[in-house]
């Protein structure tokens, strides 16, 4: 849908750089293709053309995290991708300063086309939030204001397989760049981070696989891979036997509720007091899909989806 509707726009210019020159290998999702053939295939969907560079304003300006190239494929193994967690993260630092260097001296219409995929992982972030602020910090020595400018123009994408990460960033970035409702514009940027960044990062899955037990002390025990937020299995329990209906979807409301209180736990430590005051986060699992849901930013006067928001600014970890 988002490619369909972005196809439909005039052609804008597509600045690409990635972390591994683009030939690193994706996942048995897209038959192996490298992030460069699927940039190259979507491109012409999304009605973009690639160029070195562009002096175009209504550019999309593209940074591709991909996998640590000496890092062997994993995706069979999970806990031996702890054993390389580290090299990960290093390569994902030394990335980011680069990319927050090179955005440095970008304008609020150019910041509007930049787009952040983190392709390392076949489905979620790689990149956690407070290291992205932090590294942003950092590269900025300290400048809160400059982190809070790029940080509320850009977009963000981790979501899914290589394919469709990359073919909805780039969709959805070339729409933001042409509309001219910047709070609707907001509203979209903030939601698509907390789903990528917050709801598919590992820290909430750290988070519900040690916290289960205590916020469901009724179930039946909690298997390592049930207490995988990608793994729930709320219609069984953890011998394989079917639960009932009801105890189902009690499970499923439990679950959400602790992802919820996680989340928005997380968006005070980055937007602040001010902006949870007057938001919260809403997750709605499918029953047997779960690791795809609706994350709903919600105003809780109105109790009512957001769908504009005033332009916000991130806060100071401190």
């Amino acid at each position: 849908m988002q490619e369909a509707l972005a196809g439909q726009l005039p052609d804008f210019d597509l600045v690409v750089k990635y972390s591994s020159g683009g030939h690193s290998n994706q996942t048995w999702y897209d038959g192996g293709a490298t992030s460069k053939e699927i940039l190259e295939m979507k491109s012409k969907t999304i009605g973009l053309k690639i160029k070195n560079d562009s002096t175009n304003k209504k550019a999309v300006r593209t940074f591709i995290l991909t996998r640590n190239p000496s890092i062997p494929k994993l995706e069979s193994d999970y806990f031996a991708k702890f054993k390389y967690q580290s090299e990960q993260e290093e390569y994902n630092k030394e990335f980011l300063e680069d990319f927050f260097r090179e955005i440095e001296s970008y304008d609020n219409e150019q910041l509007k086309g930049v787009v952040l995929i983190d392709m390392v992982k076949a489905n979620g972030s790689s990149i956690k939030p407070g290291n992205l602020i932090e590294i942003a910090l950092e590269a900025y020595n300290g400048d809160i204001e400059k982190v809070n400018k790029i940080l509320q123009n850009i977009n963000f994408s981790s979501w899914g397989t290589g394919g469709n990460n990359l073919g909805s960033a780039l969709a959805s970035t070339k729409v933001l760049l042409a509309t001219e409702d910047e709070e609707a514009a907001q509203a979209y940027r903030i939601q698509n981070f907390i789903h990528d960044n917050l709801f598919l990062g590992d820290d909430l899955k750290i988070y519900l696989r040690f916290n289960v037990r205590h916020l469901d002390p009724n179930s039946p025990a909690t298997s390592f891979d049930e207490a995988n937020n990608s793994q729930y299995n709320f219609y069984r329990d953890s011998s394989g036997d079917i639960r009932s209906y009801e105890e189902g979807i009690g499970r499923l409301k439990t679950i959400n509720q602790a992802s919820e209180d996680f989340i928005n736990n997380e968006i005070k430590k980055i937007y602040g007091e001010e902006f949870t005051n007057e938001y919260t986060v809403k997750i709605s699992r499918q029953y047997a899909r779960n690791f795809e849901a609706i994350v709903q930013l919600i105003n809780k006067e109105t109790g009512e989806p957001v769908i504009d928001i005033k332009p916000r600014f991130i806060r100071s970890l401190d």
